[in-house]
């Protein structure tokens, strides 16, 4: 219960601070620091994110990419692993998932974007003393935002809900992390 009020407090945090502004530059010694970057950086960015699958009662982590198509489209290739106990003898879940999301941001509504895509991940199923694990294919669908960017190195955080469907089972995921942008 402590981490979901810990995670509702980040969430509620990076969506005040989400409506776009226009950046507030100072010069620091030889360096020029701006804070409050537009949302669009433009270009691919590498990120790591943190999460909890409240249906698997489980933590994650993981990276990703977001490579820009449009100016309001980009696909988002991710990896996460599940901090489960994982026991043959015990339980049922997943180790770790692969997606591929394409995600949709409207203009207009700073940092708010939409998504789906597809999901791939190892599931481990207990069925009378009887286990089995295998990698399965299934879909995703999330809402985030995009909170304005910090510091020199233009860290950008964000906030997901993410809803994963695999083998005919659900699970909901807030996920929070950060991105920097790669290759300029």
């Amino acid at each position: 219960m402590r981490g979901c009020i810990v995670s509702i407090v980040v969430l509620v945090t990076v969506l005040w601070d989400a409506a776009p502004v226009e950046a507030q530059c100072h010069r620091v010694g030889d360096h020029e620091v701006c804070i409050g970057r537009a949302h669009d950086d433009g270009g691919v960015s590498f990120g790591i994110r943190g999460g909890y699958a409240f249906d698997q009662d489980v933590g994650s982590a993981g990276v990703q990419l977001r490579i820009p198509l449009a100016s309001f489209v980009s696909i988002a290739p991710s990896f996460d692993v599940f901090f489960d106990d994982l026991d043959a003898a015990s339980v049922e879940g997943t180790d770790w998932q692969g997606n591929l999301d394409l995600l949709l941001r409207p203009r207009g509504l700073g940092g708010i974007y939409a998504g789906a895509g597809l999901a791939l991940a190892d599931v481990q199923r207990v069925d009378l003393d009887d286990v089995s694990s295998g990698t399965e294919a299934g879909w995703n669908l999330l809402v985030g935002i995009r909170g304005t960017s910090f510091a020199e190195v233009r860290l950008t955080p964000f906030a997901e809900a993410r809803w994963t469907g695999i083998a005919g089972e659900e699970d909901f995921r807030l996920v929070l992390g950060m991105n920097i942008p790669i290759g300029r």
